[in-house]
């Protein structure tokens, strides 16, 4: 059962709003809350996982040419490699700003 392209290239558009609009969130928290590493890598694996979606957008309109397999590549591997590498960074940043304000290893009250 094949998906039709249209169909394919709806969603995906809808998808890269929608992941838009959670970069756009995000910064508009971090800024209210105080640019902090953790932000700004949160904001770049958003930004690049948006991206994955404009890579899917031109696969079904076909506008990657002879340059398909590398962008394939691109897009299995390499970009979600380095959001992951970004998320990982961002939550690092945000356990060490965590702890370094007691946050973390404090045991919860309970009532």
């Amino acid at each position: 059962m094949d998906i039709p392209a249209q169909f394919t290239v709806a969603a995906s558009t809808l998808s890269f709003v929608l992941q838009v609009l959670a970069v756009v969130y995000a910064y508009r928290v971090g800024k209210k809350l105080g640019h902090s590493t953790f932000w700004w890598f949160l904001i770049a694996a958003l930004g690049l996982q948006a991206s994955r979606r404009i890579i899917a957008i031109g696969y079904e309109l076909g506008s990657f040419g002879d340059y398909a397999p590398l962008v394939r590549i691109l897009d299995s591997n390499v970009i979600p490699l380095i959001a992951s590498a970004f998320f990982l960074a961002g939550m690092y940043s945000l356990y060490r700003r965590l702890q370094a304000h007691e946050f973390v290893d404090r045991p919860v009250k309970r009532s």
